[in-house]
């Protein structure tokens, strides 16, 4: 705390009085991480926000969701390495992430809803359930950070994968290792 007060020219007090705590502070500064500059609960005043919930083609909220999701999480890798064991996980913290993370999910799932495309017999609660499993940092870093798959597989996967889990789509014959995908 008293670095950050140091570095922003601030006295400690004041770091403590907007934080209270190193945890405090740490949440704040990785939920800005989120959208770049901004709190992680204004993502629906973002353009790729809107775009995603309106849109009318159920693959297409599949892919803007991934999309959005993939600069998320790309924005978070650095912020999570260099925090590392720091990163909160009190309850408050983690329900806190937990909620935001579900909202933004629950959101294109009620869209896909709203447009009656989820498979048959998938509610949204098993939809987020779903998402959440697959869709996660540590996939996304094991992946593209230990195994080698680009951004670009990244998304290509996720996209089928999760079309065909959501949508009930066809499965296709999806390769990390295809030529030109790294």
């Amino acid at each position: 705390m008293q670095q950050v007060a140091d570095k922003t020219g601030v006295a400690v007090q004041t770091v403590y009085l907007n934080f209270r705590t190193k945890a405090g502070l740490l949440s704040e500064v990785g939920d800005t991480v989120i959208l770049g500059e901004r709190p992680s609960a204004d993502w629906r005043d973002e353009p790729w926000a809107r775009e995603l919930l309106g849109e009318t083609d159920p693959r297409r909220v599949v892919e803007r969701f991934v999309e959005a999701a993939v600069a998320i999480t790309r924005r978070l890798v650095p912020f999570v390495r260099a925090v590392g064991a720091d990163l909160p996980n009190d309850p408050v913290s983690a329900a806190s992430r937990d909620r935001g993370r579900d909202d933004f999910f629950g959101a294109a799932l009620s869209r896909l809803a709203s447009l009656d495309a989820l498979r048959p017999g998938l509610s949204v609660t098993h939809a987020l359930d779903i998402v959440r499993a697959v869709n996660t940092l540590e996939a996304y870093v094991d992946l593209t950070g230990r195994r080698g798959w680009s951004d670009a597989d990244w998304s290509a996967w996720l996209t089928e994968l999760l079309s065909q889990q959501l949508l009930g789509d066809e499965p296709s014959v999806f390769r990390a290792d295809q030529p030109g995908s790294k």
